[in-house]
């Protein structure tokens, strides 16, 4: 350094102090850029004050993204089976119409199946003339089992109406043991002797 530089303390103590300040950023300046992928560090010079800058600093993984929330979609019930299906001539039963033992008194299970055969009779306005029939089994008298199963058929007609079905398109006719589908020498040709059937008389085609 010649004499001028020393002649000017003032000059003297700032260079020092820059000279100390740009070894110690040079320090940190080294400590940051190890933690970089880019460790290059070159010299700044900003208003006098000797700095460094660092290459780019590390990018950071992007965050993934949210999975988009997927809501579960209910279920629906499955529909029921139908009970009722209208045949050509005839409305098909798929369950029996229930009666106290020995008795015309409609059981409380046969009610649902009777409300599906007045919705089918509301829903088909082109049947114009159904006759309800009862049949029995061979145990007791013919003419026994005739009212029995005249009383039973009168009983489902009266049903059928309070449902909504007009009066006018129903009849009722008991045939007692007359017309079985099944030998009576058995308890299960019996049961399935013990029926009600739906006879359609007249349908607009």
């Amino acid at each position: 350094m010649n004499s001028e530089y020393w002649s000017n303390p003032m000059k003297a103590n700032r260079t020092i102090v820059l000279t100390l300040v740009a070894a110690c950023t040079a320090v940190f300046a080294t400590a940051a850029c190890g933690k970089t992928k880019n460790s290059l560090c070159s010299p700044s010079n900003a208003w006098g004050a000797p700095g460094f800058s660092c290459g780019e600093p590390e990018t950071p993984e992007p965050k993934p993204e949210p999975k988009p929330v997927v809501e579960d979609t209910p279920k629906e019930e499955p529909k029921p089976e139908p009970k009722v299906v209208v045949r050509k001539g005839k409305i098909e039963i798929l369950e029996k119409v229930q009666f106290a033992t020995g008795s015309a008194d409609l059981a409380d299970e046969s009610t649902s199946l009777l409300d599906e055969v007045a919705a089918t009779l509301k829903k088909t306005p082109e049947i114009k003339k159904v006759r309800v029939e009862g049949h029995t089994d061979n145990t007791g008298g013919a003419a026994m089992n005739k009212g029995l199963s005249q009383r039973r058929a009168e009983s489902v007609r009266a049903y059928l109406i309070k449902q909504g079905v007009d009066a006018g398109r129903l009849t009722a006719k008991g045939y007692g043991q007359s017309k079985p589908i099944a030998g009576n020498d058995t308890d299960e040709g019996k049961e399935k002797n013990r029926r009600v059937e739906f006879t359609i008389l007249s349908r607009d085609e």
